[in-house]
């Protein structure tokens, strides 16, 4: 099965609650599965009053598996690999292929384009996940 990948890059640590709850709009209730890591927790899932910019705000990676994330159009069953680097964040979000409308790429270019100019990400991108060669890439 093929895969699309949906790369949010350049996020400031002190945005990334807002941007899973208010831009992915991503609750509690719509998490599957989620798995985090911290040496003094040990492994943990995902709870609300979770504070994702201190948990980020060293070099972390968690998962959270999505019953459904609206992006222009519905996904459903999505894999999310959030990662600091102590500079920034990366969200990159995995679902199959076949949910993917390509006549809906031109909005999703511009929704990517906005979250750009509102400067809450540096970047997105669109594409297979086994190709290097994005099918949609935006910046600042």
């Amino acid at each position: 099965m093929e895969y699309i990948e949906i790369i949010f890059g350049g996020i400031e640590t002190s945005a990334i609650d807002s941007f899973i709850k208010d831009t992915l709009q991503i609750k509690k209730q719509d998490i599957i599965n989620s798995h985090f890591y911290s040496e003094l927790q040990g492994d943990f899932e995902y709870f609300d009053e979770l504070s994702l910019k201190d948990y980020f705000s060293v070099v972390n990676t968690a998962n959270l598996f999505v019953k459904s994330l609206r992006i222009v159009q519905d996904f459903y069953e999505i894999m999310c690999v959030i990662s600091s680097d102590l500079k920034d964040v990366e969200v990159t979000c995995s679902f199959s292929a076949e949910q993917f409308h390509k006549e809906r790429e031109n909005e999703i270019a511009d929704w990517f384009q906005q979250l750009c100019s509102k400067e809450i990400i540096a970047f997105a991108s669109l594409g297979y996940e086994c190709d290097d060669t994005p099918i949609i890439v935006v910046s600042k």
